[in-house]
């Protein structure tokens, strides 16, 4: 994940005590979420799980991203051209995978 969106992550605006109002991290979580996956996929090729997984990681936690959250993110992102997805249904019954990159 790029410097930018780490630091902001990490240092954003605090409360009294030193932590991170909740209000700033869902407004940069939901305003931030299309770059933050461009970002990860910026490494590479990633499956749907290893976008989760190392969003969870870079951001100690913080960025928890459902399924539900993600992959009509992911067609949004193919659709508007910005990604390319390979979807395929047949590897396990009802579970669909994808592979994904820029």
């Amino acid at each position: 994940m790029t410097r930018i969106y780490r630091s902001a992550i990490h240092r954003g605006p605090m409360d009294t005590e030193g932590e991170m109002t909740e209000k700033f991290e869902r407004d940069l979580l939901r305003g931030s979420l299309d770059l933050m996956v461009l970002s990860v996929l910026a490494e590479g090729a990633q499956y749907g799980y290893s976008i989760q997984k190392r969003l969870n990681t870079v951001s100690l936690g913080k960025v928890k991203l459902p399924a539900g959250t993600l992959y009509p993110l992911l067609h949004r992102l193919e659709s508007d051209k910005l990604i390319k997805c390979r979807w395929d249904d047949s590897i396990a019954k009802n579970k669909t995978t994808n592979c994904c990159s820029l």
